[in-house]
Parts: structure tokens; sequence; C-alpha cells
């Protein structure tokens, strides 16, 4: 009487798992930058939806307050002053992109514990110094915007300063102004913030733009009101080779 033989299933043979994971490994090495390039992407809305919905709460503001800005008070910053009008939503204050290299710098006021200033964030208010020095005696109106689409209301800070509104003191000289340092000319586009990269920026007529680095700088400086200011060489050329990523 035969004995019944044993039958194995065909296994892999060294080379055919070899073989499988070369593939596996290109796969991956394909598929991870386009991951990796939609995962930027999807912050890179996020961020342009937060400053929609902060241009939003400023027009809703101006409205009730004639036509005014929320700029800075004896004891508030804006983060504060338009808390209500972005429904205490705070999060809105905040750029994915920014938070994955570590919580930004900000600050709040410890004798004025307002809600909405020292929350962290990573936007920042222009601070419209040509106007408010020189006409309003302290507010910024709606009305004021010659080139409201391309003007900056608010935009994305360096992620190590804590500052609200970021200063271009015309007249006082290229090395005063905030626009050096405090904006974060470079922070989508790349892991680190770069110079191949750019920014989000909130326009006076509502409408939220990426420019990449320098371009809000020069030709036309988009930081500033008067046509004569936004063209100054001061304010453009003599500016942009000084801004940071």
């Amino acid at each position: 009487m035969s004995t019944p033989s044993c039958k194995h299933g065909a296994a892999f043979t060294l080379i055919e798992l070899l073989v499988v994971i070369a593939i596996i490994a290109v796969l991956a090495a394909l598929l991870l930058p386009a991951l990796a390039k939609a995962k930027a992407t999807a912050q890179l809305s996020t961020c342009k939806s937060n400053l929609r919905q902060l241009m939003l709460a400023t027009e809703t503001y101006a409205t009730d307050y004639k036509g005014c800005y929320p700029t800075d008070s004896a004891d508030k910053h804006w983060a504060a002053m338009l808390y209500n009008e972005y429904s205490k939503q705070t999060n809105i204050l905040v750029c994915p992109t920014d938070l994955l290299r570590g919580t930004p710098l900000y600050y709040q006021d410890p004798n004025f514990p307002w809600p909405g200033d020292g929350t962290v964030r990573t936007y920042i208010q222009n601070g419209f110094d040509e106007i408010i020095t020189d006409i309003n005696n302290g507010t910024m109106k709606e009305k004021d915007l010659v080139f409201p689409a391309e003007t900056i209301v608010y935009s994305e800070k360096s992620h190590n300063t804590q500052d609200y509104y970021a200063d271009t003191v015309p007249g006082t000289g290229v090395g005063n102004s905030d626009l050096i340092i405090k904006v974060q000319h470079g922070m989508h586009g790349s892991p680190k913030a770069s110079k191949s990269g750019g920014h989000n920026v909130a326009c006076g007529d509502g409408g939220v733009r990426y420019k990449p680095f320098g371009k809000d700088i020069s030709p036309i400086n988009w930081w500033n009101v008067r046509a004569a200011v936004r063209a100054a060489p001061e304010q453009t050329t003599q500016l942009l080779p000084l801004i940071q990523p």
C-alpha cells in the first residue's frame, strides 16, 4: 500500500520577495511627495479660509463702527476687538502650516486679559502708518483704501514675533520697516520658510491672495495706501533685498 505524498503550495523565492519589496519602495517614493503636496495644499487652503473669515469679521466690525477698522486701542488689539465678530472661534487665528513648526509666539498684556488677545496666533494686521498718523488721528477707515484689491489688511506674521501690527513707517529709513522680519514672506511652499515660497494676504476688497516671496513688496508695496508711497524706492526696491522668508 503506497503512502500518499504531501504537496505544498508554491512559496516565494528570495528573488521574488526582493522584487516585491523593490516595487513597494518605488511606489512609496512616487506617492509620498504627492501626499505631502496634497497636505500642503490643504493647509494653504485652510489658511486662506481663516483670512477670509477675518476679513468678513473686519467688514462687519467696520459696518458697526462707522467704517473704521479695528486698529489698536489703549487696552485691546484687533484679535480681541473682533472676538465676537468671528464668533469666538479663535482657531481661525492660526495657520496649520505655522502650527506644524511649533507654537507661534504670541502675547497678551497681563493687565488686560481680553478674550482673543493672548491666543496662539499666526496673523498680523497692517499698521497703516501713513493713514493713522497723518489723517484720521488713530483710526483707519475702509474709504481710505485707494487700491483696496491690492492693499493688505492681514497677512502671516513671523513665527517668532508676537506683534499684532506691522508698521511700514514710510519716510523714516528703509531699515525701520516691520516688513523685514515680522512678516513670514515665505510661509508656504517648503517644510521651512524660504524665499522659494510665499504667503497669504487678505486685502481691503475682502479677497485673499497668495503672494510669492517679495511680490507684496516690489514693484508695488501692497502694505502702503498712497500711490506715491507704494512705489517709492524706500518701500520697494530698497526694501526687497532686506526682507526675510
